[in-house]
């Protein structure tokens, strides 16, 4: 693919930057693959504000659109910024209205305090990760 193509299977739903055509998140990288009755999606990289949309839009899909029982979110390999912790906030809200079960793994310590502050934390399931 030349550096004009735009990638041919990205949802319309999600931004424009996942889609090629704003601006470039280096940094990240994203593996969606299955294990038994779960999607995992495997977070590479630098969770910051702008890359925060492109893992938005696929949670919401994986649990709005999709409707898959159960996401888990590796992030055993990224970095997250403190203000895109809310991403796990507001993905949290949508799994508990639509009956999906969450999964974090290898989340920061310092993210499980967002989560308890708003009243999700019994809706997220946290597995150890990072040297636990």
């Amino acid at each position: 693919m030349s550096a004009g193509d735009q990638p041919e299977s990205v949802p319309a739903a999600w931004p424009r930057a996942a889609a090629g055509r704003g601006p470039f998140t280096p940094n990240l990288s994203l593996v969606v693959g299955r294990a038994p009755g779960t999607v995992v999606v495997t977070i590479d990289g630098e969770l910051n504000l702008d890359s925060c949309q492109i893992v938005e839009s696929l949670l919401t899909d994986l649990i709005e659109g999709q409707g898959n029982l159960a996401v888990a979110v590796d992030l055993a390999r990224a970095t997250i910024e403190p203000e895109a912790v809310s991403l796990f906030v507001e993905a949290a809200r949508r799994a508990g209205l639509h009956g999906t079960k969450l999964v974090l793994k290898a989340l920061p310590d310092d993210a499980h305090d967002p989560l308890r502050s708003v009243g999700l934390s019994e809706l997220v399931e946290v597995l150890p990760g990072r040297g636990s």
